[in-house]
């Protein structure tokens, strides 16, 4: 059994405590249990926080696996401070792009080098387009994970590749990122696992800068393609479970209603005391799981396409309310640190993170207007028929 196997029970601890802000102790369970919302752990060194949930009036539940319970240990805590502080997470705060040079040394250890020589004899990346784009009009790239893996990096990186007419060469870009997703395209969930797997390998995706690169193509891919929409899914909650620990098995789509599991592990006051930059990511990672999933649009046509259920791309207003209830905390610690601190030099940090968390709010905000909105419509349709009878 892994963490994100157990969020049903995440979900209804969370329910309990929605109304619980700041760490505080409320009652929970016939027996009046102690619950703590988000904010608390046995440890406080942990920066991979884990929810004290209350016990149930029969005392036997054990939501918990081993490795939620290593994780309460010395020697886990460390490890996981230590991850992220060896981590280069400094505070970049928009998406940087690439350098030709990351092109070529991306590609120099991947499996297609022998295909893409003609990088090396360029600066225009309009030649760089066109010499790749002959390769997948001729197929000349064999089908398989590592493959397909380096077609994908490779319009992901030429997507935000640094060169003067950024603005000119952007259609062009477009095109040829989605172009290098429909490339053979199989959505086979063991497939895509091992395609991640590749593009992970070739892409440092524990530094920030790639981290939010990648956020960023995985948002402007999504609506170009199906295959684009399923990889970029599963990189961000690749990176999402990298940051927060969430013990995630494999690669893959998820239920959105697994991201309660954030609002369980992920403590904002240690956060924005030691690792503000990463809070920020995970805020950023949590929109962008709801953009390119179920808010995203046409999930229907998706799930059809992809052959999930439905379900998956569902959110309800419940989840939605208590990621709300979790922003609402961050931004509670924050504001006497914006307040009365005096360095300046964290203050645009806290800008860049306060931002984050209002795109998520108003995303939530939305969603919560919409929901209401259906649930209105079917009431009138209900006191409408009911009238007629």
């Amino acid at each position: 059994m892994h963490n994100e196997q157990i969020f049903p029970q995440v979900r209804k601890e969370l329910q309990a405590a929605v109304g619980v802000a700041g760490g505080k102790e409320g009652k929970a369970g016939g027996n009046g249990g102690q619950v703590t919302f988000m904010l608390k752990c046995a440890h406080r060194a942990c920066i991979c926080i884990l929810p004290a949930f209350s016990k149930t009036a029969q005392g036997q539940a054990q939501i918990h696996t081993n490795k939620c319970k290593q994780a309460h240990t010395h020697t886990k805590l460390h490890s996981c401070s230590e991850q992220l502080e060896e981590s280069p997470m400094s505070p970049i705060v928009r998406p940087q792009g690439f350098s030709l040079e990351e092109l070529r040394q991306t590609l120099g250890h991947s499996v297609i080098r022998d295909q893409c020589y003609f990088i090396y004899g360029t600066n225009n990346v309009l030649e760089i387009i066109a010499g790749f784009n002959e390769l997948l009009n001729q197929e000349a790239i064999e089908f398989g994970a590592e493959q397909l893996a380096s077609v994908y990096v490779t319009g992901m990186v030429v997507y935000l590749l640094h060169h003067e007419d950024m603005t000119g060469t952007l259609v062009k870009r477009t095109l040829f990122l989605q172009s290098c997703f429909d490339y053979l395209a199989c959505a086979e969930e063991t497939h895509i696992h091992q395609i991640c797997v590749h593009i992970l390998d070739l892409l440092d995706a524990n530094n920030s800068g790639t981290m939010l690169n990648l956020i960023h193509c995985c948002r402007v891919a999504s609506p170009l393609s199906t295959m684009a929409r399923v990889i970029g899914n599963c990189l961000l909650w690749a990176m999402l479970d990298r940051l927060s620990n969430l013990g995630l098995d494999s690669h893959r789509l998820r239920a959105s209603g697994t991201l309660l599991l954030v609002a369980a592990v992920v403590n904002p006051r240690i956060y924005l005391q030691s690792y503000m930059h990463a809070l920020h990511l995970v805020v950023r990672l949590v929109s962008s799981l709801l953009v390119v999933g179920p808010l995203g649009g046409h999930n229907q046509q998706f799930c059809q396409e992809t052959g999930v259920p439905e379900e998956l791309m569902q959110f309800s207003k419940e989840d939605a309310a208590i990621l709300v209830r979790w922003l609402i905390v961050i931004v509670e610690e924050m504001r006497p640190q914006m307040v009365e601190s005096e360095d300046l030099g964290r203050l645009g940090e806290r800008l860049v993170l306060l931002e984050a968390v209002c795109e998520l709010m108003q995303l939530l905000h939305g969603h919560l207007v919409k929901c209401h909105q259906e649930i209105n419509a079917l009431l009138s349709t209900w006191e409408s028929n009911r009238n007629e009878h």
